[in-house]
C-alpha cells in the first residue's frame, strides 16, 4: 500500500517530507515582519487569512545552513497540533522551491539519518532516488522552546 508525502528541498542540501494533510497553502513572496530577539530560524511573522503566522527556516532550525541573506521565494502554511487533543494551529515554512508530491510504500522505509537534529524532529524516513528523506513532525519543527 502506498502513501503520499510532500518532499521539501531546501537550499539544495536539506531534504525532508511532510504528510500531505498538514500542508495547507503556498504563499508566493511572503513578507515577514522581523521580531526582535527571535531565534535565528524564525524569519518573522507573516500575514495569512487575517492572522500572523511564524515563518520558520527549517534548514537553520536543524543547524544545516546559515541564516538566509534574503527573503524566501515561498512560504508553505502548515497545520500544527502542539499536543494530542490540542486545537490545530498554523505556521509557515520558508521554501526556495515548491514541494514535490510522491508516492511512498513500506519497501522504501529506511533509518532516520544519524543526526541529533533529525532524531529530534523526524517520525519516520524513506528512500527517494537513493537518498534518505526524513518525515518530520510539524509541531517539532516549528514549535521550539
Amino acid at each position: 500500500m502506498a502513501a503520499v508525502a510532500r518532499i521539501v528541498r531546501d537550499r539544495g542540501s536539506v531534504r525532508y517530507a511532510l504528510p500531505p494533510h498538514v500542508t495547507q497553502e503556498i504563499v508566493e513572496h511572503p513578507q515577514a515582519v522581523a521580531v526582535p530577539g527571535a531565534n535565528r530560524h524564525a524569519l518573522g511573522l507573516m500575514a495569512w487569512q487575517g492572522t500572523r503566522l511564524p515563518l520558520i527556516d527549517v534548514a537553520v532550525r536543524l543547524g544545516a545552513c546559515a541564516p538566509r541573506s534574503g527573503a524566501p521565494r515561498y512560504a508553505l502554511v502548515v497545520a500544527v497540533q502542539p499536543a494530542p487533543g490540542a486545537p490545530i494551529e498554523h505556521a509557515a515554512i520558508a521554501l526556495d522551491a515548491l514541494p514535490e508530491t510522491v508516492a511512498v510504500d513500506d519497501a522504501a522505509a529506511c533509518e532516520i539519518p544519524a543526526s541529533d537534529a533529525w532524531h529530534s524532529v523526524a517520525i519516520s524516513c524513506f528512500l527517494h532516488d537513493g537518498v534518505p528523506v526524513p518525515i518530520v513532525d510539524t509541531a517539532k519543527v516549528v514549535i521550539t522552546a
